[in-house]
């Protein structure tokens, strides 16, 4: 599991559009301390950016997700209060094209996150919601899905060397690029298709830079052998400066038609 944390300022807007393209789910995190009212009205959320985020959602493909009502110990956790705010939410779902079964799944969270009511376990302040058989939020959070991603060709053996059959299927969308003392160029993105490997010789679409893969890392640690789709790594690229590189590029296999 990998957690992504985005801003929620509506200046830094364009960072979580990079953070939920290719996720698989995401954590909506509504500030319920004034009600319903303050939702309506977007004064809890600067104007309005709640309703927003779940468009982007909505657009980029995002359908699962749990919404965690916070500061509910503002509304002296009162079930009334908590779901004239959910409907306010289910609302905003609505306007953003996510359907009645979509809207069913989404999982609705009652939380007090400073005093960690219903973060890991059930909290004694919402007994209504317990007996609603409600999750916690790392149980709701568990309920996410790995989205399927079945375009990968069956794994070369031996897989080294810069070209091996197969390696044209890949698709890295590059989300951020970074130089790395001591290691270099160091692209992050989601495995879409194929597969990606040390050694392997690769290209950046569209701009047809070329170079090679040093290293895979996933979750901090080096990968001997090939990633598969839907994995989020970091790759170290071989003699591509970072100023070549650009996020929202393509990483591919040499071969790949572009």
């Amino acid at each position: 599991l990998t957690l992504t944390d985005t801003p929620g300022l509506r200046s830094r807007a364009h960072l979580m559009v990079r953070a939920l393209a290719g996720q698989d789910g995401a954590v909506v995190v509504v500030d319920g301390s004034a009600g319903a009212e303050g939702v309506r009205s977007g004064a809890v959320d600067g104007e309005g950016l709640t309703s927003e985020y779940l468009l982007m959602a909505g657009m980029l493909g995002v359908r699962q997700l749990v919404v965690a009502i916070n500061k509910c110990d503002a509304l002296d956790f009162d079930q009334a209060a908590y779901e004239g705010v959910k409907e306010e939410v289910v609302k905003m779902l609505r306007r953003s094209g996510f359907t009645d079964e979509q809207r069913a799944a989404v999982h609705f969270v009652p939380l007090a996150g400073a005093q960690g009511h219903n973060l890991v376990e059930l909290s004694g302040r919402t007994l209504w919601y317990e007996k609603a058989r409600g999750l916690t939020l790392l149980e709701a959070i568990n309920t996410i899905k790995q989205t399927q991603r079945t375009f990968a060709p069956p794994l070369p053996a031996p897989a080294t060397g810069p070209h091996v059959a197969g390696d044209s299927a890949l698709r890295l969308p590059v989300q951020a690029v970074m130089r790395v003392s001591g290691i270099g160029t160091v692209c992050i993105g989601r495995v879409e298709a194929g597969w990606v490997r040390p050694g392997m010789a690769v290209v950046f679409a569209p701009s047809g830079v070329r170079g090679a893969i040093a290293s895979v890392e996933v979750a901090g640690e080096s990968a001997a052998g090939p990633v598969g789709p839907g994995v989020l790594v970091g790759v170290c690229i071989r003699g591509v400066p970072k100023r070549r590189v650009r996020s929202g590029w393509v990483v591919c296999g040499l071969d790949s038609p572009q």
